[in-house]
């Protein structure tokens, strides 16, 4: 997918950016981004297993066609109600830290 410097953005839930669409959602056991073409099909979809109720929040493209995801779970040590976590996958979906 090719993307210009000056269209890249922070994006929040699914809009475009670029030239294609990223999607981020939540699920009960993990969170699910899915980066998509201007025209189908998707270049891939994967859920990232947090144990926990978790939601994606957002995207960001990176300049080495990997994304960056952000987003919410449960608290699993109750010390307050959520807690924030920030995941780098790759231009293929694979997890990187």
């Amino acid at each position: 997918m090719e993307r210009e410097p000056s269209r890249r953005r922070f994006i929040r839930g699914c809009c475009l950016a670029g030239a294609g669409a990223l999607a981020a959602g939540g699920s009960v056991g993990g969170a699910t981004a899915s980066p998509r073409q201007a025209e189908p099909p998707t270049r891939w979809n994967r859920t990232y297993d947090r144990g926990t109720a978790a939601e994606a929040n957002g995207l960001a493209p990176v300049s080495d066609g990997g994304f960056v995801v952000v987003g919410t779970t449960e608290s699993t040590d109750g010390d307050t109600a959520s807690e924030i976590w920030l995941y780098k996958v790759n231009g293929a979906g694979r997890l990187e830290w």
